[in-house]
C-alpha cells in the first residue's frame, strides 16, 4: 500500500485501531474465521463512525440553537429598550 508522507500518521493510527478491534473480537469469538472477524471489525468501525457523525451533527444543531437564542435575546432586549424610549 502506497501512502503520502503527510498521511502516514493517520494510516498508522487506522491500522492500530483495526488491529485492536480485531483482537478484541477475536478474543470474544475465537471460533470465527478471519474473514468473519474482519467483517465484524469493519462493521464496528463503520458503526462508530456513524455514531460520531451523528454526535457532531447534534453538536452543530445545538450550537446553532444557542446562537439563535443569543440573537433573539439581544433583539428582544433592544426592542424593549426602544419601546421604553
Amino acid at each position: 500500500m502506497r501512502i503520502e508522507r503527510q498521511d502516514e500518521e493517520n494510516v498508522r493510527l487506522a491500522a492500530k485501531m483495526v488491529n485492536e478491534k480485531l483482537s478484541d473480537i477475536r478474543q470474544k469469538q475465537p471460533e470465527r474465521d478471519l474473514q468473519d472477524l474482519l467483517s465484524m471489525t469493519s462493521f464496528r468501525i463503520a458503526l462508530s463512525l456513524i455514531e460520531q457523525t451523528q454526535n457532531q451533527d447534534k453538536n452543530i444543531a445545538i450550537k446553532g440553537m444557542l446562537d439563535l437564542d443569543k440573537k433573539l435575546t439581544e433583539y428582544l432586549e433592544y426592542a424593549k429598550e426602544a419601546e421604553v424610549s
